[in-house]
């Protein structure tokens, strides 16, 4: 299980490696934010403390189920942000009349 960890964080480093610091810094927030969203979802009431908040991402030497399961999560939601950052961009040709 530790080598797919290892293998999914290698996948989503590739997959921003091309983009500048600041871009990767704001990606992985988004990212991250939305993943404890997620994990959080069903763990409490807002005017209730719980325990079982969720509030960082689990540990790359974690050899637990849904750790693996949140990685991959967090690996598809990084590909979506990239797939709405490119459908922003503006095309860099444009045509000449």
């Amino acid at each position: 299980m530790k080598n797919n960890i290892h293998q999914l964080r290698k996948e989503f480093y590739d997959h921003i490696s091309h983009l500048a610091l600041i871009e990767k810094k704001r990606i992985i927030r988004k990212v991250d934010d939305q993943l404890l969203k997620v994990a959080n979802h069903y763990e409490g009431k807002k005017h209730l403390h719980t325990l079982n908040y969720l509030h960082k991402r689990p540990s790359k030497f974690s050899e637990d189920k849904v750790d693996y399961m949140l990685y991959l999560y967090r690996n598809i939601l990084l590909l979506d942000e990239l797939k709405n950052i490119r459908d922003k961009k503006k095309p860099e040709l444009s045509m000449v009349k």
